[in-house]
């Protein structure tokens, strides 16, 4: 899957293209944050690991199947009770799946991933997300000039009078129409999504890349690290190292296979992969945008937003759209990058000034 960075120029990208179609007024830049924040989509929920109740397991269900349904209720209970910032946050999560969808394949051919019966691919534990941040940033270069360091995820993703309370009620109530076997016995439900909001904001906050860059304050705490943790935490932060000569984002189009089925040959790069995701999620978001503006209660055209989102597996996963396990990849040297990147964060806290 895609990172903040992605999801959230993607998204922003197939809303404009969408908005040309619409009566309705695209989100402004107070709303954008709740777009923005919205197009990360069941990612929050892989977030809450530390608020109790947890709501990872909310983001292993709708990754897995079911996002349709799910976009299907958003959509419903936006119609229901009509809220600027609620729709805005609902439009932009409707966008997770198709980019989701298009960049996951790529991602894990390219980063391996880890399993327990073969000690020997343990070297790959981390290089999942710390690819999808190193491509992250070459998509916010390629499009917008910038360094991840000029993108603020804080102030972009992150409300400044922070999520309103009735997010986490409306979210879970959406969640219990789409998954009614997983999620209607479940009491804590509204919790553990307002903690996945909390937990979400302290991620965000923490991995921001103008926040956690090579500056003497942000690089402190990597003083005590030991070269192991010292790699997980740069799984998770946006590489400033330097990538040196590879190809991360397939830019010379070589062939690359999809992982459940090797067959299934493709040669797209990065760029084009996002491209075509957000040509996809316009469609989605025309279709949202003229149910919202029509403002119909329960209009037959919930069936056609259900079908062109799809049920199937925002995973990687089978031609049928069930997910499945990976069977083959070709990963890129991502554990020798992700430990230069630490030896980088220890060198310049000692002073020193060279890379890799």
């Amino acid at each position: 899957m895609a990172s903040q960075i992605t999801h959230a120029l993607a998204g922003e990208a197939a809303l404009v293209a969408a908005s040309k179609t619409s009566a309705l007024p695209a989100p402004g830049p107070v709303l954008g944050t709740f777009f923005r924040l919205g197009c990360q989509g069941p990612d929050l929920f892989y977030h809450g690991q530390r608020s109790r109740p947890v709501s990872i397991s909310l983001g292993t269900l709708v990754h897995r199947r079911g996002f349709g349904r799910l976009a299907r209720a958003l959509v419903a209970d936006a119609l229901r009770i009509p809220e600027p910032a609620w729709n805005a946050f609902v439009l932009g999560f409707l966008t997770h799946a198709a980019v989701d969808r298009s960049s996951h394949p790529f991602i894990v051919w390219f980063s391996g991933w880890h399993d327990p019966s073969r000690p020997e691919t343990a070297r790959y534990l981390g290089c999942h997300a710390f690819l999808e941040r190193a491509l992250d940033a070459a998509l916010l270069e390629g499009r917008l000039g910038l360094q991840p360091r000029g993108w603020s995820i804080a102030e972009r993703l992150l409300p400044s009078g922070g999520v309103p309370r009735q997010f986490a009620a409306r979210l879970a109530s959406a969640l219990r129409a789409a998954y009614p076997e997983r999620l209607a016995a479940d009491t804590l439900l509204e919790r553990r999504v307002a903690n996945a909001f909390i937990d979400s904001e302290g991620f965000y906050r923490f991995t921001d890349p103008a926040a956690v860059s090579l500056s003497e304050a942000a690089l402190a705490p990597w003083a005590s690290l030991d070269p192991e943790a010292g790699r997980r935490a740069v799984a998770v932060l946006y590489p400033e190292g330097g990538l040196g000569d590879l190809d991360i984002a397939n830019r010379r189009r070589l062939p690359w296979a999809h992982p459940c089925d090797p067959s299934r040959v493709d040669a797209r790069d990065w760029f084009q992969l996002v491209e075509a995701a957000e040509a996809e999620a316009a469609g989605v978001l025309a279709l949202a945008l003229g149910i919202l503006d029509a403002s119909r209660p329960d209009p037959p055209e919930l069936d056609s937003l259900e079908r062109a989102v799809g049920n199937g597996t925002l995973n990687v996963g089978g031609a049928d759209g069930k997910a499945a396990r990976p069977v083959a990849c070709s990963p890129l040297p991502l554990p020798e990058l992700m430990e230069a990147e630490f030896r980088v964060r220890r060198e310049r806290l000692r002073g020193s000034p060279r890379r890799g």
